[in-house]
């Protein structure tokens, strides 16, 4: 064990490991809380298990490609996350990753203006595929087959790189919707006229 792994880390998610025998086949999990999952990624990246991918001039790492594209996407959320949240507050309630609407990835909702924002994270190497073209987007945002009780829905699809390089232009293209809709006053009040 190299210095600075937490031993007793790794042995409390150890026992929290399960396993289920299917005819002759064991499969085995483990139900880890994000902190745990976070902390379990930083003693892998002390050991040098972890490798490192750069998306967009973003550095991510990961046991994979596809992995460190997870990764890089679940902290394109969080800085999203603190830009609106710093941006609306108390001014433009919205839910974040609401499960009414995971099926289309929607990541965070402004219920009253019905709109609902993806952001698509960087392209991930499909295994069906093969030749040069082995990647594809992470998500494919379709709004032919909603379902009726939500044909009034509009999606604001924002590529992973916006978030990081480009925060002033994600959060007032949905500032300008949020006023456009008329549905949050105290937002078209701070709005310059």
């Amino acid at each position: 064990m190299k210095p600075g792994v937490d031993e007793k880390f790794l042995k409390h998610l150890l026992s929290k490991r399960k396993e289920v025998r299917h005819r002759r086949y064991p499969f085995s999990w483990l139900a880890i809380t994000p902190a745990e999952r976070e902390k379990l990624y930083e003693a892998g990246e002390q050991c040098g298990l972890l490798t490192t991918y750069e998306f967009s001039g973003i550095k991510a790492s990961g046991t994979s490609r596809n992995d460190a594209a997870n990764r890089l996407l679940d902290k394109t959320h969080e800085r999203a996350f603190t830009k609106l949240k710093a941006e609306f507050g108390s001014k433009a309630h919205f839910w974040v990753k609401p499960e009414q609407l995971s099926f289309l990835r929607v990541g965070f909702y402004w219920r009253l203006a019905r709109i609902g924002v993806v952001i698509t994270g960087p392209p991930r190497d499909d295994l069906y595929r093969f030749g040069p073209a082995r990647t594809r987007d992470s998500c494919n945002v379709r709004q032919d087959f909603l379902p009726p009780n939500l044909r009034g829905l509009t999606l604001l699809s924002f590529p992973y790189y916006v978030v990081w390089h480009h925060p002033f232009d994600f959060v007032s293209q949905i500032s300008g919707k949020l006023i456009a809709s008329e549905r949050y006053p105290r937002l078209s009040e701070k709005a310059p006229g």
